[in-house]
């Protein structure tokens, strides 16, 4: 029995990747009359199709090495091709076989990656039952048949990396069902049919490096739209004046935009859960109703560095959870008088910014667990830091001299002080019991660590380049087996580059191997 011989008991078959061969003659399939389920990826197949089962519903032909479909090949009850990576394909059916148009019942069309497709049929839109067609990565589709507007039943439109479509018929609009549209990297792509805010299905739409200058002032009619991804549309300067019938609007990724300002009306994005307005180098402020925002979970602002203030009323985004201010040139009275008013906030990000103290309403953001303010160079008072916090990163800040109530941070897991080169000492560490990780590297004037050696939790321990003299010994040093080769504890003690002074060590080999949980000491 050969390869494809088959009976009319077979429904599925694949062949893939069988690039020569039986695989390849066509009237090897003609005895399977039954057959719903063909993947053919690869094989050049030739021959005559006109005998192929009537049944076929699912089609995959990806790598397809023909201009187009082969003449004959009656796909009646066709509802998925897939025809992915076909780089020789630069129409999906012979020109003669548009008049009886085919695959009437297509449901779903693959087209991704089909770099040499010119054109689609101008009778495209007789696939009146097609719900996703995805041609993302047609790199040679220049613009898209007037029929579109008739594929009322499509819900899902891919044409990301469609790099020369230099626009959208005006009937796109007309796609009622349209619940996805995704024109990322349309780099011709400049602007949007005015009727856009037509479609009233809509829930995504990406454009994500588009050559977008605007959105239509339709756009704000989208009164199911939950996703706008705008991301590194740089040619974008302003949205739609009014945005408060975008209700239903969770997600807004605007980063590398040229947007100036927000809308008036902003804050009446009450669905709002994400905004993402990293890089807006031209963007000033927010809007003063901005608080009302009362669903907004994570608000991503770094690299702004016209930002100066947050508008008051900001602490009342009860709901914020994560906020990322790094790289602004935010300095101490540009966070809101009512900033310690957000309940929620558990991550926060102000490194690389001019503060100088942190206001007294800081002490009272009770769900703080992550901070970093890393390279704030005017940094000098952080007395209003939070008690709750277990990760906090203020290297880098030159002007600091003291970590007070650090005792009192008994949660905290993770203390970076690197290069803080005025701090003098540490107090309170022996309060730290959960501390795993301290860094004071480059802290050239710091002597003084009391209570390092009883912290029975600490696994990372950077001292290089202070001037910590400490004496080693077993309050610190739990050792769980010593052979000749290996020193296994539960703790690394030392990364070293000179200038510190460790008293009473060992007498342990120094050849010592890092294993898995346990880390040898380390001296270089």
């Amino acid at each position: 029995m050969c390869l494809l011989q088959g009976t009319n008991r077979v429904r599925g078959l694949s062949v893939a990747g069988k690039g020569n061969g039986a695989a390849c003659v066509a009237e090897n399939y003609t005895s399977m009359n039954q057959l719903h389920f063909l993947l053919l990826d690869g094989c050049d197949v030739k021959g005559d199709f006109s005998t192929w089962s009537l049944e076929l519903s699912w089609l995959q032909w990806r790598s397809l090495p023909l201009s187009a479909l082969p003449l004959k090949l009656d796909l009646l009850k066709l509802a998925v091709l897939d025809l992915t990576d076909s780089k020789s394909l630069t129409r999906i059916w012979p020109s003669d076989s548009e008049l009886e148009f085919p695959c009437k019942e297509l449901q779903t069309l693959i087209l991704e990656n089909c770099s040499a497709l010119e054109e689609l049929p101008q009778n495209f839109g007789k696939l009146s039952r097609l719900k996703d067609l995805n041609m993302r990565g047609c790199s040679t589709l220049e613009a898209l048949p007037d029929s579109m507007g008739q594929l009322r039943e499509l819900e899902h439109l891919n044409l990301s990396g469609c790099g020369k479509l230099g626009s959208l018929p005006d009937s796109i609009v007309h796609l009622s069902k349209l619940k996805t549209i995704q024109l990322n990297e349309c780099t011709q792509l400049n602007s949007l049919p005015m009727a856009f805010g037509e479609l009233q299905s809509l829930v995504e739409f990406w454009a994500e490096g588009s050559s977008l200058s605007h959105l239509p002032h339709t756009f704000s009619l989208l009164s199911n739209l939950e996703h706008l991804h705008l991301y590194k549309c740089s040619h974008i300067q302003d949205l739609p004046p009014s945005m408060s019938g975008l209700g239903k609007l969770k997600v807004l990724h605007m980063g590398q935009t040229r947007v100036q300002t927000l809308p008036e009306d902003f804050g009446k994005l009450g669905s709002l859960i994400e905004l993402n307005l990293q890089e807006c180098e031209s963007l000033k402020s927010l809007p003063d109703n901005f608080g009302l925002l009362s669903e907004l979970r994570k608000l991503v602002m770094h690299h702004n560095k016209r930002f100066v203030k947050l508008p008051e009323g900001f602490g009342r985004l009860q709901a914020l959870v994560e906020l990322d201010l790094g790289s602004c040139s935010i300095e101490e009275k540009g966070l809101s008088s009512d900033f310690g008013n957000l309940s929620a906030l558990r991550t926060l990000r102000l490194q690389y910014n001019k503060l100088a103290t942190l206001p007294e309403t800081f002490r009272d953001l009770g769900a703080l667990v992550f901070l970093e303010m890393h390279h704030c160079p005017n940094l000098i008072d952080v007395q209003a830091l939070p008690w709750n916090l277990e990760h906090m990163d203020i290297g880098h800040c030159p002007n600091l001299t003291d970590i007070p109530f650090l005792g009192k941070m008994s949660l905290l897991k993770c203390l970076i002080l690197r290069n803080c080169t005025r701090l003098t000492q540490l107090q309170g560490l022996e309060s730290l019991p959960s501390l795993v990780e301290i860094n004071v590297a480059g802290c050239t004037m710091l002597e003084n660590v009391s209570g390092l050696n009883h912290n029975g939790a600490l696994e990372r321990c950077y001292l290089s380049g202070s001037k910590i003299s400490m004496k080693y010994d077993n309050d610190w040093l739990k050792v769980s087996e010593v052979d000749f080769h290996y020193l296994w504890i539960n703790v690394l003690l030392i990364e070293h580059n000179g200038g510190m002074l460790i008293h009473d060590l060992p007498q342990v080999p120094w050849y010592l191997i890092k294993r898995s949980n346990y880390i040898c000491v380390y001296c270089r």
